[in-house]
């Protein structure tokens, strides 16, 4: 065998399987699988030949051609006769048949563990991950303590490095090979630790993202993504008891917490803005209250007032909002959206309650993302499904409520930073595309082809009628934000009907 397979894995010769499939398990991590289909298949190869040479020490000579007589053994000026053949031992069908199954299943895990970037995976692969992972965790030969110690070691390893995409298979892992009932055992391997703390954060995760459980809104106020004041509702006291559990017996939960609240929290009482808040609203009170006792000033700089820019008063600052652009420079790009803009912004008369300036404002931005997405071309619809998708991946695990609903216009305070950047960048862009025609109510239909049907009940694992009534946004929240999941991720892998899915989604407008 050439040794060429050693570069490949990049390990020097050796028979330790495990130091062979970490080898392997590491190129794989750094390689882009679709981009480079014929190195992944070298690496593969590579493995492949060097656990076979484990198994038959010969085989990790250097290869000899057979069409070179260069390369072949003399002896006594001849050719070293062909070894004769060893008899054959007989193979079992029902063995081959079974080896053949699970080497797929092996090599399928594999390929999803490592699949070349540290993304979490789609909702197909944590099904393909459960499904293949589950089939290897069935092996009778599990049974045999020298087989079940080398699969243990391999589990451990492979689940630990490939966090989070191997999620959906630790809890059964964890349950074949007993490592949380022996979480206390000094001999349990760093890994396998590993894998039993995540598993604890999981399970708390689920449980505090439950709003029934006493912790839930404490939990909901440090997973937040905005960084703005605390939620009325919240109690420090909750607050500080979660910290205290996830610290003291979940500190991996910690992990999916938002730093910059969990900071904010972690400040000493002097310092919580909420304290400071009280104070400065019992002073505003007072003050108020000695102006009303002492009548009104005649300095003139205490009776004019202070005027504040909103989007309502300011057409360059309404532009900014809808656009990204000045009122001048949309004035250039998009005439008559920033006409539109200058009118909704002009002053009311002074009997006319401000409030309906702001109905103005708002009625302008819901036609104008309408308007925007009866015209959008078809990269802008497959930019906003993936920003929806990645959001929706974002709050399924912890607040499935707000994934339900989830779209493009949605709160962006649900968001970390990055989606919310991305989030401004799709409005604009939305935006810019509308005109003044009739933008329709915002409702739409849309026939849902047999195929993506299949893909999506394949990739949530719930029923046809499971799936009917999510899409019709009834039953339980983690049904409809998997299947929300889903059918974007099918849409913008389906090649055939996908973009006409994508855009049978969004309201049409009203071309009349």
């Amino acid at each position: 065998m050439s040794r060429g397979i050693w570069r490949t894995l990049g390990i020097e010769p050796t028979t330790d399987r495990s130091a062979i499939r970490r080898a392997y398990a590491a190129k794989l991590r750094g390689m882009d699988v679709d981009a480079d289909p014929a190195g992944f298949a070298r690496l593969r190869d590579a493995r492949d030949a060097a656990l076979a040479g484990v198994a038959d020490p010969v085989a990790m000579l250097p290869d000899l051609d057979d069409d070179s007589d260069d390369d072949k053994i003399v002896a006594d000026g001849f050719f070293t006769p062909e070894p004769e053949p060893l008899p054959q031992a007989r193979v079992d069908p029902v063995e081959a048949e079974r080896d053949a199954a699970i080497d797929h299943h092996f090599r399928a895990l594999e390929a999803l563990l490592f699949p070349g970037h540290d993304d979490p995976s789609t909702a197909e692969e944590a099904a393909a991950i459960a499904h293949h992972g589950y089939a290897l965790l069935a092996d009778p030969r599990l049974e045999r303590i020298d087989f079940a110690v080398g699969a243990e070691r391999w589990f451990a390893e492979h689940l630990a490095i490939a966090i989070p995409r191997s999620d959906p298979l630790l809890e059964r892992a964890a349950a074949v090979f007993g490592w949380i009932a022996r979480r206390d055992d000094h001999t349990l391997s760093p890994h396998a630790r590993e894998i039993v703390d995540r598993i604890g954060a999981i399970r708390f995760a689920t449980l505090v993202g439950d709003p029934g459980h006493r912790l839930h809104r404490a939990w909901v106020e440090l997973v937040r993504s905005d960084d703005g004041p605390h939620r009325w509702g919240t109690t420090g006291g909750r607050v500080r008891e979660l910290l205290l559990v996830v610290r003291q017996r979940y500190p991996d939960a910690e992990q999916w917490m938002n730093p910059v609240r969990v900071a904010k929290w972690d400040r000493p009482a002097s310092d919580n803005p909420r304290i400071g808040f009280y104070i400065w609203l019992v002073l505003i009170i007072i003050v108020a209250a000695v102006r009303v006792l002492s009548g009104p000033s005649d300095d003139p700089r205490e009776q004019a007032p202070v005027v504040i820019p909103t989007l309502s008063s300011d057409a360059n600052l309404l532009a900014q909002h809808m656009t990204g652009k000045g009122i001048a420079a949309l004035r250039q790009e998009h005439p008559e959206l920033a006409e539109a803009i200058r009118t909704t912004t002009a002053p009311l008369p002074g009997n006319v309650d401000p409030a309906v300036a702001d109905r103005a404002v708002d009625t302008l931005y819901q036609q104008r993302l309408l308007a925007g997405f009866a015209k959008a071309p078809d990269d802008l619809l497959r930019d906003v499904a993936a920003f929806e998708l990645d959001a929706m991946r974002l709050l399924a695990p912890t607040i499935p409520a707000q994934c339900r609903r989830f779209v493009v216009s949605s709160d962006p305070n649900l968001l970390n930073q990055g989606l919310r950047e991305r989030q401004q960048r799709l409005v604009h862009r939305i935006i810019l595309e509308s005109d003044d025609r009739n933008a329709g109510d915002g409702s739409y239909r849309f026939t849902l082809p047999s195929s993506i049907a299949t893909t999506i009940r394949t990739r949530t694992g719930l029923s046809a009628d499971q799936v009917k009534n999510a899409l019709s946004d009834k039953g339980k929240d983690t049904d409809v934000c998997a299947v929300n999941i889903a059918l974007r991720e099918a849409a913008l892998r389906d090649s055939k009907n996908g973009m006409r899915l994508l855009r049978d989604m969004r309201p049409s407008g009203d071309d009349n």
